[in-house]
């Protein structure tokens, strides 16, 4: 059994930006916080079906209060059966 050739890695973890993460809040509001690479411009898109996307916001991240985090509410969700939401880096 030789072990000249055995190597100790350590995994990992890669998160692709952006990141969108959304809670629940009352009255059907929802509260999207994107985080992304600073300097980076990012759309961040709602639909009812998946297939037409409707912009809520276009913002660089760096200028939000909190470094490299934005938060958001989406006040139109209200009385809509489901919403999808996403968030797109722009070049």
């Amino acid at each position: 059994f030789a072990t000249e050739n055995n190597l100790s890695t350590t995994p990992t973890l890669t998160l692709l930006t952006p990141l969108l993460s959304i809670e629940a809040l009352p009255a059907a509001k929802y509260r999207l916080r994107l985080t992304g690479a600073a300097g980076v411009w990012h759309r961040i898109e709602a639909s009812t079906n998946l297939i037409d996307w409707d912009t809520l916001v276009i913002t660089n991240i760096v200028s939000s209060a909190r470094t490299g985090t934005l938060e958001i509410i989406d006040l139109s969700a209200t009385n809509l059966p489901q919403r999808s939401y996403r968030a797109v880096a722009l070049p």
